[in-house]
Parts: structure tokens; sequence; C-alpha cells
């Protein structure tokens, strides 16, 4: 379903510059597209086909890519990287307008890799790592993310506010000041690995371990199932450096493993507030229907793989929620196989 005038751009051509109204299609040759490039009241998608990379110009402050204005874009297969300037450097800012990312790298932004504002968003298949801020910051937007890995990026690796967020298979690793701040936001985490994130000695203005929520009670849905929360860290003055649940809203938390995560100095507690744990494997828990406090086992866990994939014999095998709702597990693959496992795998 591409027009008949959507060959492919050079990259010497400053190919997406050349988006207008009536080119609904755009096919980017390999290359660098050096560029900083405005989308506004446009319908168009943009395909990469593997090997575009597209940055600003040296020495020029802004973001990458700059969608707004009632447009509906879509990404395939390319990379947004080098936007400068720690306020407007994002790799891709999105307001007032609607967007859907597949198979996209968004990386080495000064700011946020993504930055979105009232902007309707689907984000598949693709990595947000190494950006200068958060990978992923969320205004009074739908967000969707399947199968992302938000990775080493300098502050949080998300930070929601006012918005509806919903987590699939996905990854949160290794971000510096944690792994997600859910704010006023009605939310399901499903399926995912919150592992590694945050520090013990890091102070920044903003800060959490693996994931802090701050919802009302209003607020719904708030739904962590089949989680893998492990060996996220915090200073000594964060309350949990596992999961913060609040303390003005209840948060459905099943099938999931809450484990190894420390503060400085005073190790757990694996979880505060608004936690209701059920069918789950949480460090310390002493109540709940179906809860375990065992230490669990995964294949290659830390540092070095994040490989958090139940290990054979893992605590936690077959015991989930027999009425769980999930289908598959973190690899897409079917769930339960025999009983449902808890944690983000479902061991075969």
């Amino acid at each position: 379903h591409i027009d008949a005038d959507s060959s492919p751009f050079s990259y010497g051509l400053g190919g997406l510059n050349q988006v207008e109204g009536t080119r609904r299609f755009v096919v980017l040759a390999p290359g660098n597209y050096i560029e900083q490039t405005t989308i506004s009241d446009l319908a168009v998608e943009i395909i990469g086909g593997g090997g575009a990379v597209l940055f600003p110009p040296p020495f020029e402050v802004g973001k990458a890519l700059d969608i707004h204005s009632g447009s509906s874009v879509g990404l395939s297969d390319l990379t947004l990287t080098g936007g400068k300037g720690l306020i407007q450097g994002a790799g891709l800012n999105c307001s007032d307008s609607s967007i859907a990312l597949h198979g996209v790298i968004v990386r080495d932004n000064a700011g946020p890799g993504l930055n979105l504002s009232s902007c309707e968003a689907q984000v598949h298949d693709s990595e947000i790592r190494d950006n200068g801020k958060e990978g992923l910051t969320i205004w009074d937007t739908e967000l969707l993310l399947r199968a992302v890995i938000v990775k080493n990026n300098t502050l949080q690796g998300v930070i929601t506010n006012g918005s509806g967020l919903q987590v699939e298979r996905s990854q949160f690793l290794a971000n510096s000041a944690g792994g997600l701040i859910i704010r006023n936001t009605a939310f399901l985490l499903e399926n995912s690995v919150i592992a590694g994130n945050g520090s013990k000695t890091i102070n920044p203005a903003v800060y959490t371990g693996g994931i802090e929520i701050a919802n009302n009670a209003t607020v719904s849905p708030q739904i962590v199932r089949h989680c893998t929360i492990a060996d996220n860290k915090g200073p000594t003055f964060l309350t949990s450096a596992g999961i913060d649940c609040g303390q003005s809203s209840t948060v459905d938390c099943r099938s999931s493993i809450v484990a190894g995560n420390e503060t400085q100095g005073q190790g757990g507690p694996q979880f505060t507030g608004g936690c209701d744990f059920r069918y789950s494997n949480v460090i310390g828990i002493s109540t709940g229907e179906g809860n375990i406090s065992v230490a669990p086992s995964f294949v290659s866990p830390g540092a070095n793989n994040y490989d958090y994939h139940l290990a054979v014999g893992a605590p936690g095998i077959d015991l989930a929620d027999p009425n769980s709702l999930s289908t598959v597990d973190i690899d897409n693959e079917a769930r339960p196989a025999g009983s449902a496992d808890m944690g983000a795998d479902e061991r075969l």
C-alpha cells in the first residue's frame, strides 16, 4: 500500500523535509538524515527499512523529530538520535497528535528519548536507551508499550502524569534514577521486567528504585500482573527500592516476583504503601492469598545479562493466580504451560 511516488529518498536530499500533504508514504534509503524535521497537521508513514538514522545538524539545539498540531505519523525501522539541549533535545517530541512506532531505536539524545504531551502513542518492538534524561516523559497521553526495551537512560525509564499507560512484554533496565514513576495515571503493567534501575547514591531532584506510584483512590485501573521487579536500588531516604504503591490508592498486584531490591544501608522493604499482592513471590511478605516469600531463581540476573527468565525448579513455578488473565508471557509464549508461573516468564 505504498504510493507510486514513494521511491526511496537518498539521505543527501534532505528526505524528511520533503514531507508534504500529498505524500502519504516516505521511504528512506539507508544513511544519515541530518535535519531538524517538523511535521504539522499531516498524516504520513515514514519507513526506514533499516539503516536510516535521523539527527539534527551539528551545533543546532533541538529535537531529532517534532510532531504536532493534529498529525498522524507512523515510524518504522529507523533510528532517532542526537537531539541537543536538555529541554529541547528529545529524540522525538509529540504534542496534540498521534504516533505509532515499530522497530524504532531512540538513543543518545541529550533530553528524553520520547517527550509526549496530549499525544496518543503506540510503541512496538523498539528500544529507548542511553538518553541524557528520561527514556519517556508522558503528559496527558494514552500510551501503549509492547515489547519495548527502555534501558540505560540517565534519569527514569518512564515518568507519567495525568495519562493512561499500558505496558506489555517490556523491559526497564539500568535506568540510573529509577524504572517508572506513575502519577495520576491509570495503568496496566503486564509480563514485564523492571530490574537493575536506580542507585544507592544518586540524588537527582526526582528519584525512585523500581516503580513509584502516586495516584489517588479514584484512578482505575491500577494493575501489576506477571511482572518481575528485581535488583533495583535506591538511596537511604527512599521508602522502597522495589515498588512503592503510594498511600492513597490500592494497586492490584498479582502473579509477580519482587525480590533483591535494596536501599542504601537498610536493604528492604521490597514494597510499601497500598500494594495488594496475591499469588506472588515477595520477599518479606507474610500475608495475602497465595503469596510466598522465597528467594527467586533466575537464569542470569544482574548487570551482566539481565536475564530474568525462571531457572529450572525456581520458586513460583505453577503458583501464579489460577484465574490469571494473561495468555502469553514476556517472550510472547503461551501462558499457562500447565499452571501459570509467577513473574514475567512462563517456564516451558
